[in-house]
């Protein structure tokens, strides 16, 4: 089961949870987590600079 938002609750052993959150004044800062009692695994992406998502777009047009 596919759990998203954020949850009041810890989530239950057959949930999958995940929740995107925007914040900071960091132009793009993408961080995908995995996080259990034990450890942390986390996946990051950091733009220096919002032209990089324009660029994208017109490339992709």
């Amino acid at each position: 089961k596919v759990v998203w938002d954020r949850l009041q609750r810890r989530p239950e052993a057959e949930e999958l949870h995940f929740a995107s959150i925007r914040g900071g004044k960091i132009p793009g800062t993408h961080v995908l987590a995995f996080d259990s009692d034990a450890d942390t695994i986390e996946l990051s992406h950091v733009v220096r600079s919002r032209a990089t998502f324009a660029l994208g777009a017109l490339q992709a047009a």
